[in-house]
């Protein structure tokens, strides 16, 4: 299969997760391997003795990574620079790991030295067509030219620099092997360090290193780039589909909720859902509509009998009550309500630390916000305790800060924590899941409303006049099962789609191998598998 074959077939497997750079990496590995282009029997490189190895063509030359420098050329870690010796009015670029791509220069960095303080340190001074090599993750060994800057530019100790002075030398192609997996994992079989690991340049240096004769180093590199120009195209199609996908769900989900044309809505996202549901993160979405048009009384039909016999206090009208998140009005038999109309809500308090104990003979289990949705509770509580505070098994459970969360307790009985609401149906005409539904439709619109760069709180206030319209309890029965038995399809949906992607992968997996097959040995394959 040629890499251009190979390219067209992914299209079939390009929703695999990574598809598109391992594609990339599958590139170079062959391009290090001499099989990119025309070439000649192959030989066996081998890492020093440490069991890493693979084949390049005979004709191919095998030299020390360091010679690659030449008569006049140059291999050196980068400076030493400190906050110190910094100065934002400076004239002198400082280039960083940051600045270190996958074969690009990111241009990223945004600190300055003045000269005569370069000058001073004996910086090294960064040329165009320079080879720029990071020394720590991430990738560790990742390689880029450096184009050149307006500025004079030096560059940190974390990065290597190589300037050759070798006729012999296509800095593109040393580049292009620098980024294979092949060449990192002798990279990684060189480095050190416990937190952060990185390679010396002294053990970089001494690291084998293929070399092609210079006309061929010139072939390859112009293959790798028109290769990587097909994958550039491939990812762009990918990325302005899954744009105009995620504009489609989007539109449809708010549309599907939306009181006009509520029919029509409906038969559009039944009929495009295939192409607008592909991931199992995508469920989400559809599962809120589900609740959406679960509390806007439009997921089953009304019954003209049902009615309630309790009917709550009146909601107060002003911004953030019942009436106004529900556009078109309620239907009939229903009534405006609030959280705090429909539901008691209690309060965890703020028991003192020093009365808590890790074990269950220590005394009553404490609930935390992180226990919720867990039901297993890691803190107990010594003394006494208010009676109000106790939680049973099926209580309705609101995390108010933080990991802001609604659940059930499925755990033993336990106490209430501070920044925790408790609430239970305030009426028998009040179903314990629909007020599920209602907390849960609440939590969704404030976690929309709130912007995610801040801790999200919730005030009691808030939580009281929380939007919770009331049908008649039969209506809320019938709805309660409406929604179990669409969750449970969202349920298989997901799953499905979780397959699906596995299958992607599997199929990504195999174009590879049918790619490679017969161009790199098994052990080369593993290679590209781990990394």
């Amino acid at each position: 299969m040629t890499a251009e074959l190979l390219i067209r077939e992914l299209e079939r497997a390009s929703q695999a997760s990574g598809a598109i750079s391992r594609l990339r990496l599958l590139i170079l590995n062959v391009a290090a391997s001499g099989r990119l282009v025309r070439s000649e029997p192959t030989r066996r490189l081998n890492s020093a003795g440490q069991g890493l190895s693979w084949e390049v063509p005979v004709h191919w030359d095998v030299v020390p990574f360091a010679d690659l420098t030449g008569i006049g050329g140059t291999f050196v870690d980068g400076d030493w620079v400190e906050s110190k010796d910094q100065d934002p009015s400076g004239d002198v670029r400082l280039t960083q790991l940051a600045d270190v791509g996958v074969g690009h220069f990111r241009d990223r960095s945004s600190r300055f030295m003045r000269r005569e303080v370069a000058d001073r340190l004996n910086c090294t001074y960064l040329n165009p067509g320079d080879i720029l090599i990071a020394r720590m993750p991430d990738p560790l060994g990742r390689a880029c030219i450096f184009p050149g800057d307006p500025s004079s530019c030096v560059t940190v100790v974390d990065v290597a620099m190589l300037r050759t002075a070798r006729t012999d030398v296509d800095g593109g192609f040393v580049v292009q092997v620098l980024n294979s997996s092949l060449f990192g994992a002798l990279v990684a079989s060189k480095a050190s360090g416990t937190t952060r690991q990185r390679i010396s340049r002294g053990n970089l240096g001494r690291l084998p290193f293929p070399l092609p004769p210079l006309a061929e180093q010139h072939r390859i590199v112009a293959k790798v780039d028109e290769l990587m120009a097909m994958c550039d195209e491939l990812e762009a199609a990918q990325t302005k589909r899954e744009a105009r996908r995620d504009r489609l769900r989007t539109t449809s989900l708010r549309n599907l909720v939306a009181p006009e044309e509520p029919k029509e809505n409906a038969r559009f996202f039944l009929r495009h859902s295939a192409r607008m549901i592909t991931r199992p993160a995508h469920v989400v979405g559809v599962r809120q509509a589900i609740l959406d048009l679960a509390v806007r009384g439009r997921l089953v039909p009304q019954n003209p009998g049902d009615r309630l016999t309790a009917v709550p206090r009146p909601a107060r009208s002003h911004r953030g009550s019942a009436t106004e998140p529900l556009s078109g009005g309620l239907p009939s038999g229903w009534v405006p309500a609030t959280l705090g109309t429909i539901a008691d809500i209690r309060y965890g308090f703020a028991f003192p630390s020093e009365t808590f104990g890790e074990s269950p003979s220590d005394g009553m289990p404490l609930i935390k916000i992180g226990d919720i949705g867990v039901s297993r509770p890691t803190v107990f509580v010594r003394g006494p305790y208010d009676g109000q505070y106790l939680v049973k098994s099926g209580d309705l459970l609101l995390g108010l800060s933080g990991s802001i969360k609604c659940a059930r307790w499925a755990g033993p009985t336990a106490l209430l924590n501070q920044r925790i609401a408790r609430l239970v149906p305030g009426c028998h005409d009040v179903h314990p899941q629909w007020l599920f539904l209602t907390v849960t439709a609440c939590l969704a619109q404030w976690q929309r409303e709130t912007s995610k760069l801040t801790v999200q709180n919730i005030k009691a206030a808030q939580l009281r006049e929380g939007p919770a319209p009331l049908p008649p309890l039969s209506e809320q029965r019938r709805i309660v099962a409406k929604v179990d038995e669409l969750m449970a399809v969202c349920d298989e949906l997901g799953q499905s789609l979780a397959t699906e992607q596995t299958e992607r992968a599997r199929l990504l997996e195999a174009l590879l191998h049918d790619a490679l097959e017969d161009a790199l040995p098994a052990r080369e394959l593993e290679l590209l598998g781990a990394r």
